[in-house]
């Protein structure tokens, strides 16, 4: 989208084109899911030109792939939490209708 082609001379852009390019890649880049974006980096990554780019732009990927793995344990530890929470109150109401009857047969 606004990346520069290799062999071709890199193109300058004013702040206000960089910030537009930027909006839209983010924009594009939020409806990505995880996995598509993680190959992005990769990709991005192996494609970068010199050895010493190669590795900076590499240990970058690989920290993009824990970032992406520790999301993804987050989100299903945090489903468990939410299906836990229901649990516990449908049990809590299942104590208070039990007490009500036990209390309105007592009368």
């Amino acid at each position: 989208m606004c990346k520069a082609r290799t062999g071709f001379p890199t193109p300058t852009f004013s702040d206000a084109e960089r910030k537009e390019c930027a909006t839209k890649t983010a924009a594009s880049d939020l409806e990505k899911p995880i996995e598509q974006l993680l190959t992005d980096i990769h990709h991005d990554a192996l494609s970068t030109i010199g050895p010493d780019e190669r590795s900076m732009a590499c240990t970058t990927a690989k920290f993009a792939s824990l970032l992406c793995r520790i999301s993804m344990q987050a989100d299903r530890i945090q489903r468990r939490v939410v299906w836990l929470t229901w649990a516990i109150a449908a049990m809590t109401l299942v104590l208070v209708a039990l007490t009500i009857a036990m209390l309105w047969r007592m009368q």
